[in-house]
């Protein structure tokens, strides 16, 4: 009897036909080990084709699935913005909105912004192709090592970017080896700002290795990095080696050694671009004082110095000083907030005065926080008058200072108008100024001055007009009318005399036509 289709017909086993199949269908016993010891009869058992009694599914798509064509990738704009939004989006992070501007504009300005590191990525990726923004600014955000693997990814493939400052990023010597290959090979990187990035001596061997082979950096700033006399190798391979780095900031550091100096000052004095060092806050002192006086007579391209907040004293000034009459290249110099004295800031100014220094280029000579005192001004007076160009900032000049009280005479005039006024009767009432322009431009003695203060009608106190007299005093105690005059014309320029009042005539006449009369009557 035949079943559906799918379905095996039932077939009996016999006794002689079960010891045949034992043999000729090995594999399907093994497989079904439990029907070789079904304990039934012959003519019970009837089996089915176990593989065959399910039908077998359709195809589940694998076989179209190997065929599809792969999808082009998504087209974006060159600035990167949809692109990073898409990039933030798939990666789950919290968007930046400020940064859709930061793409149109010059400058990704994320300064104190507190940055995931996950973010940079996007960030990077979105720049490869952006042609606006010159300047990324990631100060004080703590950076990863895999952020600094997709900034130097950028620096490979981005030649707009002239600017990368990671101040405060603490990457530490990882993260600058991850940047190498884009420091070097960028030829747009102009200014880099690693400071206060932890990169210590193993990182500044990789800095002067970027900067060696980098053909465009010019700006480098290394301040706060714990440097000292174990970079020193580093630190005279990265000034001696460039061919274009003409800034190089290395404030507060300990570059105070005199090993340091000695391979330092030599490394200045091979450099052929190095123009602008700053070396504040190092704690230099007498060691590296002999090798300063060579580096200010032997730098061929040094014009700008800073050697602000370290440890010279008055002694150390005498042997810069001697460096600096000879130096015919240095435009600035700064030396405040040194322990300097008064001997030393004298020294320091009279080394770059024409007599002294008459081949001296310096414009800048900054002594912020130190005092000089009066000898300087005469220093000072030489400078102005024969390099007008050269700008000294003292902190202050000791005693320079005239004691100044009021003016005497401006107050003794002042009362004399009061009192002159203070009549209560109009008619008594006099201006003191009148008085003082019908004074004869002579000497008179004081007995007369009196009297014509008296035929004035001059209404002043005896003691007032005493006070003028005495501070107007001429020869053999006299009166000299004629300066009591022009100080008071200068204090009241305006004074003139009043008008001449107009004779009355009609009065005149009418008195004389009474008289007529009277005579005729009579």
């Amino acid at each position: 009897m035949k079943k559906d289709r799918g379905v095996s017909e039932e077939t009996l086993i016999t006794p002689e036909e079960k010891s045949l199949r034992s043999v000729t269908s090995s594999t399907e016993s093994s497989i079904h080990p439990c029907l070789v010891d079904i304990d039934i009869s012959d003519s019970q058992l009837k089996l089915q084709n176990l593989y065959t009694m399910y039908p077998i599914p359709d195809d589940p798509g694998l076989v179209p699935a190997f065929w599809n064509i792969r999808e082009s990738p998504t087209s974006y704009p060159d600035d990167g913005v949809a692109k990073l939004n898409d990039l933030i989006k798939m990666s789950k992070m919290q968007p930046i909105k400020s940064l859709d501007d930061m793409l149109l504009s010059s400058e990704i300005n994320l300064q104190y912004y507190g940055v995931d590191p996950r973010i940079i990525r996007p960030l990077c990726e979105a720049l490869m192709e952006n042609t606006t923004v010159q300047t990324i600014n990631l100060t004080e955000n703590w950076l990863s090592e895999d952020a600094c693997y997709h900034l130097n990814d950028l620096l490979l493939r981005n030649s707009f970017v002239n600017t990368l400052l990671l101040s405060g990023c603490r990457i530490g010597a990882k993260g600058v080896e991850r940047l190498q290959d884009g420091i070097s090979n960028n030829t747009t990187l102009i200014r880099l700002d690693l400071s206060n990035c932890n990169i210590g001596a193993e990182g500044l061997d990789y800095v002067a290795t970027s900067v060696c082979n980098s053909s465009s950096l010019e700006s480098l700033s290394l301040n706060y990095n714990h440097l000292d006399e174990f970079c020193v190798d580093a630190l005279q391979k990265l000034v001696s080696c460039s061919d274009t780095l003409q800034q190089l900031e290395l404030s507060w550091n300990s570059l105070y050694t005199a090993v340091t100096w000695r391979k330092l000052s030599k490394g200045i004095e091979n450099s052929v671009a190095l123009a602008d060092l700053d070396l504040s806050w190092n704690a230099l002192g007498k060691e590296c004082v002999p090798y300063l006086r060579q580096l200010l007579v032997r730098s061929p391209t040094l014009t700008k110095l800073n050697l602000s907040g370290n440890r010279f004293y008055d002694e150390d000034a005498v042997v810069i000083a001697r460096g600096l009459t000879r130096n015919k290249v240095l435009e600035e110099l700064y030396l405040g907030n040194n322990p300097l004295k008064v001997d030393g800031a004298f020294v320091l100014v009279r080394a770059v005065t024409p007599q002294r220094s008459p081949e001296s280029q310096l414009r800048v000579l900054d002594l912020t926080n130190i005092w000089a005192n009066k000898s300087i001004l005469k220093e000072l007076n030489a400078i102005e008058n024969g390099r007008p160009w050269l700008k000294v900032k003292l902190g202050g000049i000791l005693s320079n200072y005239e004691i100044r009280g009021p003016d005497v005479k401006a107050l003794l005039f002042r009362r004399a108008n009061f009192e002159a006024l203070r009549p209560k009767k109009k008619r008594r009432r006099r201006n003191f100024g009148h008085f003082v322009l019908s004074l004869a431009d002579d000497l008179i003695s004081r007995a007369k001055f009196m009297e014509s203060v008296s035929r004035f009608r001059l209404k002043l106190s005896k003691t007032l007009v005493d006070a003028i007299m005495n501070e107007f005093i001429g020869a053999r105690n006299t009166v000299d009318q004629e300066l009591l005059k022009a100080v008071y014309l200068t204090l009241y320029p305006d004074t003139k005399l009043p008008p001449e009042k107009p004779k009355k005539k009609k009065k005149a006449k009418e008195k004389g036509l009474k008289r007529k009369k009277k005579v005729k009557d009579s």
